[in-house]
């Protein structure tokens, strides 16, 4: 099977099933929201916060290194999950300790056991990610997409069970932990891969140059998240943190986010480490994947951002409106983190993870430090004044990228032309259909507003590039003819 063929079928088996868990974790959520408080919400934020950080510490680079580089030793292997291993022990223990004093800071008692309990997800994680790296490397995403998509199920079912019972914060805890070891232990079993006790430790000095580099990168990130939530929970409290939690996850962190970034890093890394060295299928695979990002992202987040009022209102009821502001924002917000998702797997393969950790310092001191002015006229100022630098950020990270292959502006914007006038088109569209539907019920209004918006995008999308009807129909046939004429030749 040819790499192209090969890339086709696994974004498509992969997005199904990512679309089926994104659907029930989605579902899940919203029944959640409406028998949980936000204040359990913003327990559990602040204690996962936790978590991530400590998280850091443990992978350390080696699933990305795995990917990006052409091959590895048996001895290596070996060596990185023992490596691993021992990390996730040490961690927890640690977390363990610094679980009461970090309960003490937030001046929340009940924090204590439940970052202990969520720290043996370490141990869980441990197992699954050198078969999950493996897997990834081989592009083969059968095995990975069962393994979670039981422990996605298992996971649901867990916390709504314990939720309707009354057991509030816990509900979201120990579905967490459910998740994460459902899926790795699933994993593990299913690679029919086990580790060896022939080791390494001299082999992995030039492999942990490059990895270090990378977790360094991705840590930051992660540190300045997890540092942003500590934020908003210490200067505006757990209620605000609840609002700030269910406003991200649902306007920046949604599950087409979810989504586009589990698609892009897990099938763009092994693509661009496979053509590290062709620049010109780099450029090809680099336009061609921001392109379909874009036509995916670009009407789901604005138009999410259009009928945001209404949309809360039906979903989460009207607790939850205080939100609508935040949510606007970040829906907007989060399509510049959407459609720049190829630019850090590019760097990556192309061995550029200096770049992209000088990147992740830049971004997370002045995030972090947005956060820290922007709280001070509370969730509305933070929220200003992320949206007036986070767009910002991101198109450097964009240039970047582009400049790493020799693509122009130019070139680029060209190239997401057609769903850029078209989600203007549908903005448009939407704008008169709410003029015209102020006075239905919010189910009826938010129905027509939305028919309205997809069918002016989709509309103007299809009439505008004729070349993208001839790509979808290449992609059908290579998707759909091929298997048929192999199982007929193979019959």
């Amino acid at each position: 099977m040819d790499l192209r063929t090969k890339i086709i079928k696994s974004t498509f088996w992969y997005t199904g099933t990512r679309v089926w868990i994104q659907v029930v974790s989605w579902t899940v959520t919203l029944l959640l929201a409406r028998t949980l408080a936000p204040e359990d919400y913003g327990l559990f934020a602040m204690a996962f916060s936790i978590i991530t950080l400590m998280e850091l510490f443990q992978e350390f680079g080696v699933g990305v290194t795995i990917v990006q580089r052409p091959s590895f030793s048996a001895r290596q292997i070996n060596t990185m999950f023992w490596a691993l291993f021992a990390a996730s022990v040490v961690i927890v223990a640690l977390t363990f300790v610094i679980a009461r004093p970090v309960a003490s800071f937030y001046d929340e008692p009940r924090l204590t056991w439940i970052i202990r309990v969520l720290s043996l997800i370490f141990l869980s994680n441990s197992l699954g990610t050198i078969p999950y790296s493996l897997l990834t490397k081989e592009i083969d995403f059968r095995k990975r997409s069962v393994a979670e998509a039981l422990g996605v199920v298992v996971s649901c079912g867990i916390s709504l069970v314990l939720a309707y019972t009354g057991y509030g914060v816990w509900a979201l805890v120990l579905g967490q932990l459910a998740r994460s070891s459902v899926f790795s232990l699933t994993l593990f079993i299913s690679s029919k891969w086990l580790p060896g006790f022939q080791m390494s430790l001299a082999e992995m000095r030039d492999i942990l140059k490059f990895s270090l580099r990378v977790a360094a990168a991705s840590a930051l990130g992660s540190l300045s998240d997890s540092f942003n939530s500590v934020i908003v929970g210490r200067f505006l409290g757990g209620y605000n943190l609840g609002l700030y939690s269910m406003a991200v996850g649902l306007g920046k962190s949604n599950p087409l986010h979810k989504l586009s970034t589990g698609v892009i890093n897990q099938l763009s890394l092994p693509l661009f480490s496979n053509l590290q060295q062709d620049k010109h299928s780099l450029r090809k695979y680099f336009l061609r994947i921001t392109k379909y990002l874009a036509i995916i992202s670009l009407p789901m987040q604005l138009g999410m951002a259009l009928v945001g009022h209404d949309l809360i209102l039906l979903l989460l009821s009207e607790k939850w409106l205080p939100i609508v502001g935040l949510f606007q924002v970040f829906s907007i917000g989060g399509l510049f983190s959407i459609i720049v998702l190829p630019s850090y797997p590019l760097l990556t393969a192309r061995g550029r993870a200096d770049l992209t950790f000088q990147y992740s310092c830049l971004s997370s001191f002045v995030i972090s430090l947005v956060y820290l002015v922007g709280s001070q006229w509370g969730l509305g100022g933070l929220a200003m004044g992320w949206l007036a630098i986070f767009p910002v950020l991101r198109l450097y990270l964009l240039w970047l990228a582009l400049n790493e292959i020799g693509v122009s502006c130019r070139s680029y914007v060209r190239n997401i032309l057609t769903p850029l006038i078209s989600g203007s088109v549908m903005t448009l569209v939407v704008f008169g259909s709410q003029m015209l539907t102020q006075e239905l019920v919010v189910p009826e209004r938010l129905f027509i507003n939305v028919a309205m918006g997809a069918a002016a995008y989709s509309v103007c999308l299809l009439f505008v590039d004729k070349q993208l009807v001839h790509e979808l129909k290449m992609i059908t046939a290579e998707l759909f003819v091929r298997s048929t004429e192999r199982v007929i030749s193979g019959a």
